[in-house]
């Protein structure tokens, strides 16, 4: 699995290439941000 960084901050969740299995981060401001994006990505089965 390769995870780059993906630009700043934005409203937007982590982006996942299944095909390639690559995890494109955002550059989260805060902690807590970042946890939000990890929560709701379960769904994509990346957890």
């Amino acid at each position: 699995m390769i995870i780059p960084k993906n630009g700043p901050d934005m409203e937007r969740l982590p982006t996942f290439h299944t095909c390639f299995n690559v995890l494109l981060l955002l550059e989260y401001s805060t902690k807590e941000r970042f946890l939000k994006a990890i929560m709701y990505a379960k769904g994509f089965g990346m957890l």
